[in-house]
């Protein structure tokens, strides 16, 4: 699970561009979108989209 999570912090700092979660769920393991929600929710504290609004730039936002 920490694995998963990490991957998609890694990737967003990478400054993807055009954000599809749906994408980005699936290319990190996850088994669907709303699997990945609740897991970052649970990691994170906060939903996807308000992670990346919050833009971190160095992922130290995120509280893991």
């Amino acid at each position: 699970r920490m694995f998963r999570f990490r991957r998609v912090i890694d990737l967003l700092q990478a400054g993807t561009r055009t954000l599809d979660w749906a994408q980005l769920a699936m290319s990190c393991g996850y088994f669907d979108q709303a699997h990945f929600n609740r897991e970052f929710r649970s990691f994170a504290g906060m939903t996807p989209s308000e992670y990346a609004a919050s833009g971190s730039v160095d992922g130290l936002t995120v509280l893991v």
